[in-house]
């Protein structure tokens, strides 16, 4: 991974949902357009996500590479749940995204530790 085409974005809400995903979508749409190929979403504070959150997701997985990390187990499972890892990249740590070791989640229906 090249650092100049990745960028790393905090997450400070407790929640993404319907009231700020615009803000998400149209900085990753400017990031992308600038140049920026991964982009790496701490999600530490973020508590919970809506559906607004995964047709986000599903948007943007197909332009530009998503890593997640630091996901509560709530978010986690339910991107497992529905399916949505598929269209990022999950992370423990911001170590392991940037180096893109250990994810967590692989799409073989188990977790990976």
């Amino acid at each position: 991974m090249k650092s100049s085409d990745s960028f790393l974005m905090v997450i400070k809400d407790n929640k993404i949902d319907s009231g700020n995903i615009d803000f998400l979508f149209n900085s990753v749409r400017n990031l992308l357009f600038n140049g920026y190929k991964n982009i790496f979403l701490d999600m530490n504070n973020v508590e919970s996500v809506d559906n607004s959150f995964l047709n986000f997701l599903e948007k943007s997985g197909d332009h530009v590479d998503l890593n997640l990390f630091n996901l509560n187990s709530n978010i986690m499972s339910v991107l497992f749940i529905t399916k949505f890892d598929k269209f990022v990249k999950i992370y423990n740590a911001e170590t392991d995204a940037k180096e893109a070791l250990k994810p967590i989640i692989k799409r073989n229906f188990s977790l990976v530790s």
